[in-house]
């Protein structure tokens, strides 16, 4: 028989008990959809079971806890001790086995700055084997991981482990607690106090206002279309980033100084920049956020005070620049490099030191909240600045002659806003004819040392390691590098 007359065959008998074979096919279409169902209830199940146990904790993870008396097969006591982990990390497949302790409600407080003027409470510590980190899925943001041993020979105290948002944690006791600037949560606000902004990734229309900035951003990575210009940041740009910037196609100059009153704000508006960077040190600089805000321009307003400062920023800029590969590349090796000139310092027989910084035509005393201060605070030099009134909670205070005499400093630094020879020449007029400052054993024995502009008065960024080498020189005339 062909197969068209079975088929015809099959439709005459189908036709004939049009009743049974409705009956049939829905039989067929029920049951299909049984099993159906029942395979899609049995993946819900499957897929439930599986969140449930996940909800339990990581199923890579393993807790031991000792509690009471615990006995082998033998009937001896069990002890969770070192041979007991060493036991745990030869079982197949186990990664790694790590002591667990931790304190609650320590109820503590970690400070940081000159006169512990940064705060953060604590109330939580871990303590685990450091070489279990990795392989539990920890990730690093930044840094190296610890080890069982000090980070230098020369060094005695315990490594730590910190959240990515530590920092943010930390609160500036100088200021009051209602002031939005003693605050650094994360996302919170910039350094002048303004609600945080959103900057997109590798920027690439980019005015930066202060020519120290201009030379990180470069070493993050970056470049910029606007800048500040004048013969002092050229003679920085060719320094630090090796030529004259400000002669590169595409670039434009909008000022010839880094304070806000002379800044071509039309020009910088005009230009649709996808970032501006600006200094909170700067006087005027707030004088481009309103129309950059108008505009819808993003503003970075930068405090930047010491080495910390340079790190923070360099990981910010790096970040965004889209290279953040440079970290290691650069702002660690300075970082290395600035950790061994500091572990080099003694912390007995350190000198007194009196900073001054000289302007056009004033000189001032610095204290530890400027960059050079907290250079010499960091080197266990002591800045006699720094027990002055208003030292607290200010970067320069005037300065009195009979105040330093009493003091009686071992070494005097200036901080030369030009070169050396004006600073030289503005000493001389102030204080050349003043019968305290001759006076003075400093003076008399020829310790009176002026700082180089690019080191010390710029930013140095990547050469902190070189303006701490040359500090240590005045400061530690005797140490070898």
């Amino acid at each position: 028989m062909k197969i068209s007359d079975e088929i015809s065959l099959s439709a005459r008998n189908l036709l004939r008990r049009k009743g049974r074979t409705a009956l049939t096919l829905v039989g067929v279409v029920i049951g299909t959809c049984m099993v159906v169902l029942m395979i899609s209830l049995g993946i819900a199940q499957t897929k439930t079971n599986e969140e449930m146990l996940q909800s339990w904790g990581d199923l890579t993870q393993v807790q031991i806890y000792g509690y009471g008396m615990m006995q082998g097969s033998d009937g001896k006591p069990l002890y969770l001790d070192d041979a007991a982990i060493a036991n745990i990390k030869q079982i197949p497949h186990v990664a790694a086995a790590t002591p667990y302790a931790q304190g609650y409600n320590l109820e503590g407080t970690i400070t940081a700055g000159r006169n512990d003027r940064y705060t953060m409470d604590i109330s939580n510590l871990i303590g685990i084997d450091p070489t279990a980190l990795e392989p539990m899925g920890f990730a690093l943001q930044s840094g190296s991981w610890l080890t069982n041993t000090p980070a230098s020979e020369k060094a005695a105290k315990l490594q730590i482990l910190v959240g990515g948002s530590t920092g943010d944690e930390f609160q500036d006791s100088r200021k009051s607690p209602n002031s939005p600037k003693r605050y650094r949560y994360e996302g919170q606000t910039d350094a002048s106090g303004k609600e945080s902004v959103t900057i997109k990734k590798n920027p690439k229309n980019v005015v930066n206002l202060y020519a120290s900035f201009t030379t990180l951003w470069y070493e993050a990575g970056g470049k910029v279309a606007g800048l500040i210009g004048g013969s002092s940041s050229v003679e920085l740009y060719k320094e630090y980033i090796g030529r004259d910037i400000t002669a590169d196609e595409g670039v434009t100059t909008v000022a010839t100084s880094s304070s806000g009153k002379k800044w071509a704000t039309e020009t910088i508006v005009a230009m649709k920049p996808d970032l501006i960077i600006c200094s909170t040190a700067m006087s005027g600089y707030k004088t481009i956020e309103a129309p950059a805000a108008a505009a819808g321009i993003p503003v970075i307003a930068m405090s930047y005070n010491d080495f910390s400062d340079y790190l923070k920023w360099f990981k910010v800029f790096s970040n965004l620049t889209g290279h953040p590969e440079l970290w290691d590349e650069v702002a660690l090796k300075a970082l290395n490099e600035v950790v061994d000139v500091l572990l080099a310092c003694p912390t007995e027989n350190t000198p007194n030191v009196f900073c001054m910084f000289s302007s056009a035509d004033t000189l001032q005393a610095n204290t530890s909240s400027t960059v050079v201060g907290g250079m010499i605070d960091a080197m266990n030099a002591t800045n006699i600045v720094d027990k002055w009134d208003g030292a607290a909670t200010a970067e320069r205070v005037d300065i009195n002659l009979e105040t330093v005499f009493a003091a009686n400093p071992d070494i005097i630094l200036v901080q030369c806003h030009a070169g050396k020879e004006d600073a030289e020449a503005l000493v001389a007029s102030l204080y050349g004819s003043n019968p305290v400052w001759q006076s003075l054993d400093v003076v008399k024995n020829g310790k009176v040392f002026y700082l180089e502009k690019t080191l010390f008065h710029n930013k140095p960024n990547s050469r902190f390691a070189e303006a701490y080498k040359v500090l240590a020189g005045y400061l530690y005339p005797d140490m070898k590098f």
